[in-house]
């Protein structure tokens, strides 16, 4: 009877150190795949993008053109909220606390017509004009979300990171828009000064709403609520 013949403990090691890089190499080439789908799913299909600045103190007047910018060319404002603002003026979008802070900007854009747009009466505006309403979230960054729609006789779902800031786009419409606005320009910071001098406690956190008609400056559970016109002045406060 034959011996088997046994690899030398150099040729073991080799062996088995060439196994586990290929197994490395398996694993790793697994994760980058993974990550590239979930990359081009976050950017391309979900639209989101990393918010502007440290997440921890997100300043949603600072960070307007860039918001402005990412919704889209000509988006004009409609509306903007922005949940738990400390008192200087920021958002800490890492929030370990639950719901987190976030803003949401409301924009509309002009657009063309569709092919198939219903006469007027049907669904089309008097002046024949179209607008897509865009909205854009800057919310916690590299939150995994699950989107899963049904219609057309068929469902679809796909899961993705959101990066921070993500756009989303309705269908075009007849229907005229909410009234646009300017550009956000008073900080945060100074709404909150006149809510302190009314009481408010520098470690709470508000909600801060601005449209056509100035800011809402409210802190939940406490019962104030201040309104500012555009121009930042304070109008009311109970």
């Amino acid at each position: 009877m034959r011996n088997a013949i046994r690899p030398s403990a150099g040729i073991r090691h080799k062996l088995l150190g060439g196994c586990l890089g290929l197994a490395l190499f398996g694993v790793l080439a697994f994760g980058l795949f993974l990550a590239a789908i979930f990359y081009y799913t976050s950017t391309k299909v979900a639209h989101t993008v990393a918010p502007p600045g440290d997440p921890r103190r997100f300043d949603p007047v600072a960070a307007y053109a860039t918001v402005a910018a990412f919704a889209g060319n000509d988006a004009r404002l409609t509306r903007l909220t922005a949940r738990f603002v400390r008192s200087d003026g920021t958002l800490d979008l890492e929030a370990d606390y639950r719901p987190s802070p976030n803003a949401q900007y409301r924009f509309v854009r002009e657009v063309a017509a569709p092919a198939d747009a219903p006469p007027i009466g049907a669904g089309s505006g008097a002046d024949g004009r179209w607008y897509e309403q865009v909205q854009v979230e800057v919310s916690r960054p590299w939150e995994f979300r699950s989107v899963r729609s049904i219609g057309g006789g068929g469902s679809a779902s796909y899961q993705y990171f959101n990066r921070g800031m993500q756009r989303k786009a309705d269908a075009p419409t007849g229907r005229a828009p909410a009234a646009a606005v300017a550009a956000p320009a008073c900080p945060f910071a100074r709404l909150w000064a006149d809510a302190i001098a009314h009481g408010a406690p520098t470690s709470a956190v508000a909600t801060i709403e601005y449209d056509a008609r100035g800011y809402d400056f409210r802190i939940d559970g406490l019962g104030l609520a201040l309104r500012f016109d555009p121009d930042c002045s304070l109008a009311s406060a109970r």
